[in-house]
């Protein structure tokens, strides 16, 4: 029996999943939906169940089949709508963005010419950018890996993310007692030790207020140190961030910042202490703040 197509619909990707799922979503069932209605010579529809076969191409007419699949399709009034790929997978490869087109034979008959160009659906096509949230199990870009299936960014450059860690020593009121050493009148003010997860660099903060009574210092200053004074001899440990001439008005209240940024190592702890100094004068009390935030692309 000869027969012709009358009407081929357009491909359809099933993909339905649902967006709420916390959990990883089962693997996308890769079929495609095929419709259309199968018409005798006469124009009467075709009744019964037939065999089709249908195959997908990468060129409108001849060529070799990238796919092939058969299936005995029941016909009601001519009209059928089978699942392609339910016989034999249909691999991903497939659609790699090139045009496909699909032919479909009948029963013995040759396949139907002309072959018909495989189209998206409109949510198919918003579906070539992710929108909202997305749940993937890793996530390769030009074939290497970014993110493995752990959650743990790889590798290094632009592909890697930055973490960072925050640490505080927490805000402090306290009277404040000065010693010379080496030739500076120094006070230990707030310590804060850290273990660095990863290697990387550690921002240190710190903020005070301190009130100096009742001598007048030519200098007051705060110092971030790793050592044990002020005069820590590693330069890039020690940071002299501010100086203030405090002139005549020993009584008033001076505010001072620092920052200062530090090499990290991973695993090797670190101790932060902030530091006021002044050149003579006597102390009396000092407020703030000290934290440190760690930050490694190796998180």
């Amino acid at each position: 029996m000869t027969t012709r197509l009358a009407v081929l619909a357009v491909l359809a990707v099933l993909c339905t999943f649902s967006s709420a799922q916390a959990a990883l979503p089962d693997p996308v069932p890769f079929q495609v939906t095929q419709q259309g209605r199968l018409l005798k010579n006469d124009g009467t529809p075709a009744t019964g169940t037939v065999k089709m076969t249908f195959a997908l191409y990468a060129n409108p007419s001849g060529g070799t089949a990238l796919w092939t699949e058969s299936q005995d399709v029941v016909l009601d009034d001519g009209y059928f709508a089978v699942q392609l790929g339910a016989k034999t997978a249909l691999s991903s490869s497939l659609w790699d963005g090139a045009t496909r087109h699909i032919g479909l034979a009948v029963g013995a008959d040759s396949e139907m010419t002309p072959r018909e160009v495989v189209v998206s659906v409109p949510y198919a096509v918003v579906a070539g950018n992710a929108v909202g949230d997305i749940t993937p199990r890793s996530v390769t870009v030009n074939g290497k890996l970014v993110i493995d299936a752990t959650g743990k960014v790889q590798g290094g450059g632009s592909t890697s993310a930055v973490k960072s860690v925050s640490y505080t020593a927490g805000s402090w009121q306290s009277a404040i007692s000065f010693n010379l050493i080496n030739g500076i009148y120094q006070a230990k003010m707030k310590s804060l030790t850290i273990t660095p997860p990863a290697d990387g660099t550690v921002i240190v903060n710190a903020t005070a207020t301190c009130n100096f009574t009742p001598a007048n210092p030519s200098e007051i200053g705060l110092y971030i140190s790793t050592g044990s004074d002020a005069q820590n001899t590693d330069p890039g440990a020690v940071l002299h961030l501010q100086d203030l001439n405090m002139g005549n008005n020993p009584y008033l209240t001076y505010p001072l910042a620092a920052q200062a940024s530090l090499a990290a190592s991973s695993g090797q702890a670190m101790t932060i202490s902030l530091f006021a100094t002044k050149l003579n004068g006597s102390g009396h009390y000092c407020s703030g703040q000290l934290t440190a935030t760690f930050s490694s692309s190796s998180l």
